[in-house]
């Protein structure tokens, strides 16, 4: 089950670590998020919501949204096994499923671990509450939350053969997603036609998780949904997998 998992992993924490400017980017948009963005919203709704209250509100679905960059990030690094032919050594080598799976998701997942502990101080700075049993709860969220994009991109990557097809996707459901999610308002105050698009996405379900998780130091039904949700997806992930061909088959 485990086979050449190592070998995978260390592969991968090779590509990372040789993109600098991929990993500077990973840390000051959560940050530019926060500082940015996020302050000045707090700033500007201040008679409705005090200042403070909005950052514990927003901080959680800043960290879910770049769970879900884990999306991207996967398959792209998919894509590079399957168009190059890595993929296939790596299987024709004896690694596993599970492990070839595992080893394309650790790193994602922990960067975005890394990418809490770093932003963590900073959304305290600017007034957040402060509680380790809510921020360890909002970790594991995560973690769950990048297993389901992780897995996702797996999918994709070994159902669509032609990359031009995935970029197409990637590009064309990322922006929807992320601005139907509830990151920076609520969901229940929202006009009906995009509570139904949010309540369809499940980014939304991951950052009500992750802010429940946050706020109030237990899990709710959004986590379950979550959890459940990243189950499935992996059980999808691991067939759609067994059944690819070892050999290259990407096409432009």
């Amino acid at each position: 089950m485990w086979r050449n998992f190592f070998i995978i992993l260390e592969f991968e924490g090779r590509a990372l670590f040789s993109d600098k400017p991929g990993i500077l980017r990973m840390f000051i948009e959560p940050l530019a998020y926060l500082f940015l963005l996020t302050a000045g919203l707090g700033s500007a709704i201040a008679n409705n919501m005090d200042s403070s209250t909005y950052i514990s509100f927003v901080y959680p679905g800043i960290l879910a949204l770049q769970a879900f960059r884990t999306f991207v990030h996967s398959t792209y690094r998919l894509t590079i096994d399957r168009r190059w032919g890595l993929q296939a050594l790596k299987m024709a080598a004896g690694t596993s499923r599970c492990a070839y799976i595992l080893g394309h998701a650790i790193i994602p997942i922990g960067l975005c671990v890394v990418q809490m502990i770093i932003t963590y101080p900073c959304a305290l700075l600017l007034g957040a509450v402060w509680t380790i049993k809510g921020f360890l709860l909002l970790i594991l969220v995560g973690m769950i939350s990048a297993l389901f994009w992780t897995a996702l991109a797996t999918v994709i990557t070994f159902s669509i053969k032609k990359y031009s097809q995935r970029d197409f996707i990637i590009n064309f459901l990322f922006l929807p997603m992320s601005l139907s999610a509830p990151i920076f308002y609520s969901l229940e105050k929202a006009p009906k036609y995009l509570q139904v698009i949010g309540n369809t996405n499940p980014l939304s379900y991951q950052v009500n998780a992750m802010r429940e998780a946050f706020l109030n130091g237990y899990f709710s039904v959004s986590f379950c949904i979550v959890a459940i949700a990243s189950l499935i997806m992996y059980t999808i992930a691991f067939k759609t997998i067994s059944k690819a061909e070892f050999l290259p088959s990407e096409n432009g």
